[in-house]
């Protein structure tokens, strides 16, 4: 049986690919006779394994898909992404809120309503709250603004928290109105000074 010269490398044999297999087989301690038992990036995609993959791509996950057609995950996912085999948006919205239901803990009963931090199904688009509130309080969001600005520029220092000391301060504007009039706090004695 004659060897390749790849099933010689991976054998630890730098040997010629024209070399005497006896030969080699007497210098090399491997068994080099026997294929490497992970050699799936040397195996060439069948038309058979293409067909299984674009029928089930939908339904299978990568790793059923792996299993199936006896291929490591990073092959089939490379495979999917360079021949541009994608799933339908309704079946990745499917699997991506079943792997959400298990990642929150949907086993024990704590996914959604059922979860004590329920936030009312609240979107996962943080940005949009962001520009709700943007939109709200225009002036807040303009200081917030003049502020940063001053600091990127240098015209303004940033000061630890006036209460404790802790370097990791925020600007907090007492009046919006005017925007680099600010007393620098920490998280903690910020959250302090709304909530009273």
């Amino acid at each position: 049986m004659d060897i390749t010269p790849r099933q010689r490398i991976r054998g630890g044999c730098r040997e010629p690919a024209g070399s005497n297999p006896a030969i080699v087989r007497a210098w090399c301690p491997v068994d080099i006779t026997v294929a490497p038992r992970y050699s799936y990036h040397m195996k060439r995609w069948t038309t058979e394994e293409v067909e299984f993959m674009v029928a089930n791509h939908d339904t299978l996950t990568i790793q059923e898909l792996a299993t199936a057609l006896s291929r490591t995950k990073r092959a089939v996912e490379d495979y999917r992404l360079r021949n541009r085999i994608t799933m339908s948006s309704e079946t990745q919205r499917a699997k991506s809120v079943r792997g959400a239901a298990t990642a929150r803990g949907a086993r024990n009963g704590m996914f959604g309503a059922d979860n004590p931090n329920w936030k009312g199904d609240r979107s996962k688009n943080h940005y949009f709250y962001k520009l709700r509130q943007m939109a709200r309080y225009p002036e807040r969001a303009a200081a917030g603004r003049a502020v940063a600005r001053e600091v990127r520029s240098g015209r303004m220092k940033r000061r630890p928290c006036e209460v404790c000391g802790d370097q990791n301060s925020h600007a907090h504007h007492n009046d919006y109105s005017k925007p680099l009039d600010v007393v620098w706090l920490c998280r903690a004695h910020h959250r302090e000074r709304h909530c009273s």
